[in-house]
């Protein structure tokens, strides 16, 4: 398809969309799997000419994130992006996700700039496969760049086995602190090779993994939490979890379906069935009374996958589906 006149010309978006945590986490069948928990909170991307050039880029732009700096410099390595679509014209935005929390803020922000790109060249529909390999390239990514929850292997993306859409559930999320996703992996990589995760813990993980499929499958929203619960425990294994103890003590207390973790990050949530479970209001209430300096976060399930389109110069982008603060 030919390139639009320069009157026509519109700028290109992009929007993908964060993480509660992961149903689950672990190595099982040789791989390092994850489900990832999509939920209403958006970034997104905008490829915009600067107003005022021509088409050539007067220079960086230090507010753009460094890992989307560097998948922007794949683009246009590789003629995917004209060399004149410089950073400039990129501008990020929509709801907020705390980097390094563990809620899929940098994946959220690769997929949205993957969207924008896509958008601008014109290329038909996503595959998501190949977007993940483009963020993979960048630091492991999650599989929310899926519409429907994925089992997925974050580090190589050389399996991802679609499970059917995520069920509607509440989620009463707070993080503390952050942590390096590429830092968080490569250590993974040496507890790997010294052989430092037992035959009990993988056995666990398997047991684990077979547990929420059944729950999904069959629609039980108990086993659902039972199985991501029992991955948070276990991801103890792998990184420090210090909100989890009084997170959970949050959710026997409100009745909840369980609790659920981050992968890189320290984001703990509480998994709340709309139908039955205390209202959100009440739980991050509860959270607050454990944890003083809490600021939990109201968060919904939802469709993964990225957006993407095309809108006229200066016209606002639609408004993200926010998760408000309880």
């Amino acid at each position: 398809m030919s390139k639009p006149k320069p009157e026509e010309a519109q700028d290109a978006w992009g929007a993908s969309c964060g993480s509660g945590g992961e149903f689950f986490q672990g190595f099982v069948h040789g791989r390092w799997l994850q489900v990832a928990c999509p939920v209403n909170r958006w970034r997104w991307a905008r490829i915009a000419r600067p107003e005022g050039q021509p088409g050539t880029d007067s220079g960086s732009a230090p507010d753009l994130p460094l890992k989307v700096k560097r998948l922007h410099e794949r683009f246009t390595e590789r003629g995917i992006l004209p060399a004149q679509v410089g950073r400039t014209w990129i501008r990020l935005g929509g709801d907020e996700l705390l980097p390094g929390s563990g809620m899929g803020s940098s994946t959220a922000d690769l997929g949205a700039l993957i969207g924008a790109v896509h958008a601008w060249t014109r290329r038909g529909e996503i595959d998501p496969s190949a977007a993940a390999a483009w963020a993979l390239e960048v630091e492991p990514t999650n599989g929310t760049f899926y519409r429907e929850l994925t089992l997925f292997d974050h580090r190589s993306g050389s399996f991802a086995e679609p499970w059917g859409a995520a069920p509607e559930l509440d989620l009463v999320a707070v993080t503390q602190g952050a942590l390096d996703t590429v830092d968080f992996n490569r250590r993974l990589d040496r507890r790997l090779r010294r052989g430092e995760l037992t035959r009990d813990l993988l056995r666990r993980w398997a047991e684990t993994l077979a547990l929420l499929r059944r729950g999904l499958d069959t629609g039980d929203l108990e086993a659902v939490g039972r199985a991501s619960t029992q991955s948070a425990r276990l991801s103890r294994a792998l990184a420090p979890r210090p909100l989890l103890e009084e997170v959970e003590a949050t959710a026997r207390d409100v009745g909840a379906l369980g609790v659920l973790v981050g992968h890189s990050g320290t984001a703990t949530g509480i998994l709340l069935d709309p139908a039955r479970s205390a209202a959100p209001e009440g739980v991050a209430e509860g959270l607050r009374r454990r944890l003083p300096e809490a600021r939990p976060i109201h968060l919904r399930t939802g469709a993964g996958g990225i957006r993407w389109g095309t809108v006229p110069p200066s016209t606002p982008l639609p408004p993200p589906q926010r998760g408000p603060m309880v």
